[in-house]
């Protein structure tokens, strides 16, 4: 929702412990495309990543959509191409079940199991109680009901 402030701050601060990241910004519906057409695609020819702000309302969006082999563009939007068949058994499992206390389990460890092979880079609000890094600094996300579900006051 606001990429070009998320990814100044991404470069400053990776610049800082001597990453240095290039952008290149392009137009929405060209990093969608893009994006649709996986790593493989002929738009990606020198694209190492991408920065798509996106909505994350439930395990689909979230977690399996990124995650599961069967999402690998252009089926899906598994943009990188992950194939992991543990990772597929969890989500499978998961979205077989019926009792919402063992989709959550399952769910859980699927997020734990991309949070430790470290398959996203995620930017959070450094002031937010579910942030889930308190190593994070300096970053104000912008405040709105869709993110953090809150009002404004």
């Amino acid at each position: 929702m606001l990429s070009m402030p998320m990814n100044e701050y991404i470069q400053q601060s990776w610049r800082e412990v001597g990453i240095e990241v290039a952008f290149e910004p392009v137009e929405l519906e060209v990093l969608y495309t893009c994006w649709r057409q996986g790593a493989a695609g002929e738009l990606a020819r020198n694209v190492t990543a991408n920065n798509v702000a996106y909505v994350t309302s439930d395990p689909l969006y979230a977690l399996i959509r990124f995650f599961h082999s069967k999402q690998i563009a252009p089926t899906g939007v598994n943009w990188s191409h992950y194939r992991d068949a543990g990772m597929d058994r969890l989500i499978d499992t998961a979205t077989q079940a019926f009792d919402p206390a063992e989709i959550d389990r399952l769910m859980a460890r699927v997020h734990e199991k991309a949070v430790d092979e470290a398959l996203l880079v995620f930017v959070v609000h450094d002031t937010n109680p579910h942030a889930a890094s308190t190593r994070v600094r300096g970053y104000t996300q912008a405040q709105h009901w869709f993110q953090d579900l809150t009002t404004l006051a």
